[in-house]
């Protein structure tokens, strides 16, 4: 493995003949005689190891490598002296240093100590990637729940994850269509590559073109650099193009012809790059509508249209809420230092009630803003109740009948929910209560997936 250092030492002699070693077994070297030179060409370069003599005659050599390694903790780094102790030694290794070793040392010496670091660095990288790509792999199954729908949109996702086609994920917004990307990818056959994520909605329109697909130098005005492109970068792995309803339509066209010929040709280029990288779409509008609305071209529509995964919303799939509420309680009570609170049975009920506008992610915000404000291990429905008054809100995006139904929907879910907790689940009563004959209870009962066992003795 070929791997830039860096020697910083007064010593000419020594810097000469350590440089012909290393470059003698394929290494590029570079040489500072002195502590600040050195730590300017360790802020503009890209090193590997850098080794620095204690002595300095500018500045302490330890001290120069604690600060490197605060600038940029993965590259390694060796203090070499010639003058030192077993304890000089213990205070590098405390300072942040990767190896100490004394002078002289032998070629094989200064050759086995960074071979040894190096491997050590690419097993820690090894385990780090492996623990990340589990994360994001498993966090989809911890806030799926044991619902219906969402068991069939894990079941499409260990169904597509090995699959070179594109997907497309559909859902509102907080719905999790992110951690569905990221356990298409961590999970697949590319976890090993590359996963980018552009945001669509947040990308300048004059920007798009150059940043999705490339620019070489002198392209256009402020082309001063060449740029490889979101495509390129996800090179072998996943590109996800999140909100891609919001990609603008003079773009669209051009992705449609990347997709379809695997081939990407940055601006100002003439020579077109061969890819390998699949798509992985989401947005929160559905894309017929978009289309309809002449905002989305429908030949990428069919294009993109291989695999759908919709995501439910949160309110149609209430029966998760307690699985969610428990993971969410646990994960904000260790981040807040607050163990062990939770949630009364009353305060789920009540956010079963709710309509989740913001789904999992509102969910999740408003467990976290429980739990901090928080004066007991226990959080009741009367503790909830501001917060989820607060939380109230209308998406004025949405169609006027839509959100009405939306609104209506929400009303009966929480009283019908709020009768039963009030008569433990006796629908005689709550017929009686309510004003509503049996019948008709029943029927919005069943609609609203609410059944009378969930009240009994609460």
């Amino acid at each position: 493995m070929k791997l830039n250092i860096l020697l910083i030492d007064d010593d000419a002699e020594f810097t000469e003949a350590v440089k012909g070693t290393l470059v003698r077994h394929g290494n590029k070297v570079s040489i500072a005689s002195n502590g600040e030179e050195g730590n300017n060409q360790f802020l503009f370069g890209d090193y590997d190891v850098v080794l620095i003599d204690k002595g300095l005659p500018d500045v302490d050599g330890i001290k120069l490598a604690s600060l490197m390694k605060s600038q940029k903790p993965d590259t390694l780094v060796i203090i070499v002296t010639g003058i030192g102790n077993n304890d000089d030694a213990m205070i590098a290794i405390k300072s942040g240093c990767d190896d100490y070793l004394f002078k002289p040392f032998s070629n094989e010496a200064l050759l086995f100590s960074i071979k040894r670091l190096v491997e050590f660095q690419s097993l820690k990288l090894q385990k780090n990637l492996y623990i990340e790509r589990s994360k994001k792999s498993s966090q989809i199954l911890f806030v799926a729940g044991k619902s219906k729908k969402m068991a069939e949109v894990l079941d499409k996702i260990e169904r597509v994850k090995d699959l070179d086609v594109t997907v497309v994920i559909q859902g509102e917004t907080g719905t999790g269509k992110g951690l569905v990307a990221n356990a298409i990818h961590y999970m697949g056959s590319r976890s090993n590559e590359p996963f980018i994520e552009v945001n669509c909605s947040a990308l300048p329109e004059q920007l798009f073109e150059s940043e999705l697909f490339g620019h070489v130098k002198g392209a256009f005005t402020g082309a001063v650099v060449d740029n490889k492109g979101f495509f390129i970068a996800a090179e072998g792995g996943t590109l996800f193009l999140d909100e891609i309803v919001d990609m603008p339509l003079h773009v669209q066209p051009k992705l449609l012809k990347v997709i379809e010929d695997k081939k990407v040709t940055r601006l100002g280029a003439t020579i077109a790059k061969d890819i390998d990288t699949r798509i992985i779409a989401a947005t929160s509008r559905p894309l017929e509508r978009e289309v309809a609305a002449g905002r989305f071209r429908s030949e990428l529509f069919y294009r993109l249209n291989t695999v759908v995964i919709n995501l439910p919303p949160l309110r149609d799939r209430t029966e998760d809420i307690p699985y969610l509420v428990n993971y969410f309680a646990a994960q904000s009570s260790k981040r807040w230092g607050k163990p062990g609170i939770k949630f009364s049975a009353l305060a789920v009920e009540e956010m079963k009630s709710y309509s989740w506008p913001g789904n999992v992610r509102e969910l999740r915000n408003v467990v976290e803003r429980s739990i901090i404000m928080s004066t007991s291990d226990t959080i009741t429905n009367i503790d909830l109740g501001n917060t989820l008054i607060a939380e109230e809100r209308f998406d004025a995006r949405k169609p006027f009948q839509e959100l009405k139904r939306e609104v209506i929907t929400n009303f009966e879910t929480r009283y019908l929910r709020a009768l039963l907790q009030e008569t433990n689940g006796n629908l005689t009563e709550a017929s009686r209560r309510a004003g509503i004959d049996i019948k008709n209870l029943s029927e919005k009962l069943k609609r609203y997936n609410i059944s009378t066992r969930e009240f009994k003795g609460i």
